[in-house]
């Protein structure tokens, strides 16, 4: 949080219960997920 870019902050588990929360601007992505969104 105290970084202060305009850069996207995630944390990235592999807990399927915390998948899609934001918090202050940090999002809690599943790494199935994270992985799926930001493929080439």
């Amino acid at each position: 949080m105290k970084i202060q870019d305009s850069y996207p902050k995630y944390v990235v588990t592999m807990d399927n219960f915390t998948s899609g929360g934001n918090f202050q601007g940090i999002s809690n992505i599943h790494l199935k997920d994270f992985l799926c969104k930001n493929s080439l």
